[in-house]
């Protein structure tokens, strides 16, 4: 596995619409979430709003594996993309909290 993202990995993780994100508990076991996510390919950063026992894992241990992959019945045609990753928490602007207030 190499350590960089390539330029067809950071395009793929730009346009996937699902990811599954997983972190360790304090027993050793590996939840994974399906998750949505924001991919931004220049600071190679996947931004997603979790909760729950993902959060909490990822707050004591910053590990993480990312998953996105295209399902298709054709296995010749399946695609996707697998990473490590260090998880950072990002508190929201005052105006993406605005954004993110559902209208109605």
């Amino acid at each position: 596995m190499h350590s960089r993202l390539s330029r067809e990995e950071k395009r793929y993780l730009e346009r996937a619409r699902l990811c599954r994100v997983a972190s360790v508990d304090p027993r050793g076991v590996t939840p994974v979430a399906p998750l949505c996510h924001a991919f931004d390919a220049a600071t190679r950063t996947a931004y997603v709003a979790t909760g729950g026992v993902t959060a909490a894992n990822l707050m004591k241990r910053r590990r993480a594996g990312l998953e996105c992959d295209d399902y298709f019945e054709d296995w010749a045609r399946l695609t996707g993309v697998v990473a490590h990753a260090r998880a950072r928490f990002v508190r929201p602007s005052a105006e993406e909290k605005v954004q993110a207030v559902p209208r109605h």
